[in-house]
């Protein structure tokens, strides 16, 4: 008999329906992009990381740098001519500058992805750090920026909102003129200097009021919080807590370093 006892039964060649084509893009599309997300939340907060490194590292330069007394800058010297310092000075007259320490500075608006060093020179033969006629020299003003997004969103210091970080050396002199004490570092969040988008204006401008109505050493130091400019993170930089010349980071999973 054709075919047998048994006679095959003729294979289907049935294949995949457009919804379960679909389905299967949709899926693989959703895994992927969770993929693309966890890289990508990764690499962001591995850049977030580097940049707080790399801003702790610059403060800590800074720091390092008052100490050492090295006032960086454009290289050019100043001569205070009555109370304010000029760039170089008179034929035949004497450098009468001190260099006295140097001021962090933050703003907010447009430029609150950078921020500025101020070096801080006075007049030489003074009694003091205040008496010295304290002045941010604009050639040596050097503004930098915050990398990766890195954004500064408050600063506090000495229980108030600032702007601004004054590191000075302890300066004092004899009745020769000669420097004396111990010429330890001192730091002072500057009051009446709350965030502003300016640095042009602090390039050249007297301190001495701001010094003299300032916080020593507030035990607490001074606190600066930054945020992400790619994730939901942001830290909370404290300087000089306690009088010591520290610069310590804590990381939070928020953008106000609550």
């Amino acid at each position: 008999m054709k075919g047998g006892l048994f006679p095959r039964k003729k294979l289907g060649s049935r294949g995949f329906t457009i919804v379960e084509v679909i389905v299967v893009i949709a899926v693989t599309g959703a895994l992927f992009m969770g993929v693309i997300l966890m890289v990508s939340g990764k690499q962001d907060k591995a850049r977030f990381e580097q940049a707080v490194n790399i801003l702790r590292s610059h403060v800590e330069t800074t720091i390092n740098e008052v100490q050492s007394g090295y006032a960086g800058g454009s290289g050019e010297g100043c001569n205070y001519a009555g109370s304010t310092p000029v760039v170089g000075g008179t034929t035949g007259s004497s450098n009468n500058c001190i260099f006295l320490g140097k001021a962090l500075q933050f703003t907010t608006g447009s430029e609150s992805n950078r921020y500025a060093v101020h070096t801080i020179v006075g007049k030489r033969d003074s009694t003091g750090t205040v008496n010295a006629q304290p002045f941010t020299f604009s050639a040596a003003t050097d503004v930098k920026s915050l990398w990766n997004g890195l954004q500064v969103a408050s600063m506090n210091g000495g229980g108030v909102p600032v702007s601004m970080l004054a590191m000075t050396l302890d300066y004092q002199v004899d009745a020769d003129g000669a420097a004396t004490g111990s010429q330890t570092l001192r730091f002072q969040p500057l009051r009446g200097t709350a965030l502003t988008n300016d640095f042009a204006s602090w390039s050249s401008r007297s301190l001495a009021t701001e010094l003299a109505s300032s916080p020593v050493n507030p035990v607490a130091g001074t606190t600066i919080c930054f945020a992400s400019g790619g994730t939901n993170q942001s830290v909370l930089m404290t300087i000089g807590a306690g009088g010591s010349n520290r610069v310590t980071t804590e990381i939070k999973q928020n953008r106000t370093c609550a």
